[in-house]
């Protein structure tokens, strides 16, 4: 069993099947990857195609009667309310104008009564010269004047 030398390589056939086989294994992962990519999603798959829904088809004229009946009984009712709300808004705009008006009179009150209270105020000191007058009843009257001044201070300070 002579062969020629130049073809025939002890190692030269074996190098060649485990290029061979490498070529395999490589081909046989590249063939598995692409398996476990196709088929990574066929849990769902098979949960789509286990669904047995039944979708009846409706006629084209139960469709349109359907649409007729909805604009014919929902359109008046969206707007009788729309109408409902604008009134009532209106009406919250007026009775909005209303309290600020009323608001501003109680603000001019106010600097009417405070501008006015000097003028009406009593001066007890003025009334202690005269005689007429109980001196324990002006110093009750001095005491009051002392307090109400201090609470319209402290509800003063309260406002700001």
């Amino acid at each position: 069993m002579t062969q020629p030398a130049s073809s025939y390589h002890p190692y030269n056939n074996l190098q060649n099947c485990n290029n061979s086989i490498k070529e395999s294994i490589e081909l046989l992962r590249n063939s598995n990857q692409k398996l476990k990519d196709s088929t990574s999603d066929s849990a769902r798959l098979k949960h789509i195609l286990s669904t047995k829904k039944i979708f009846g088809l409706v006629p084209e004229l139960d469709l349109d009667d359907a649409k007729q009946s909805y604009s014919e009984t929902i359109t008046p009712q969206v707007n009788k309310r729309f109408v409902k709300l604008k009134e009532e808004t209106n009406r919250l705009e007026l009775r909005s104008k209303e309290l600020a008006q009323e608001l501003n009179l109680a603000k001019e009150r106010l600097n009417s009564y405070r501008n006015g209270r000097e003028a009406w105020e009593l001066n007890t000191d003025e009334l202690s010269q005269d005689p007429r007058y109980d001196r324990q009843k002006l110093k009750r009257l001095k005491d009051l004047q002392n307090m109400r001044s201090r609470l319209q201070f402290n509800v003063n300070l309260m406002q700001s």
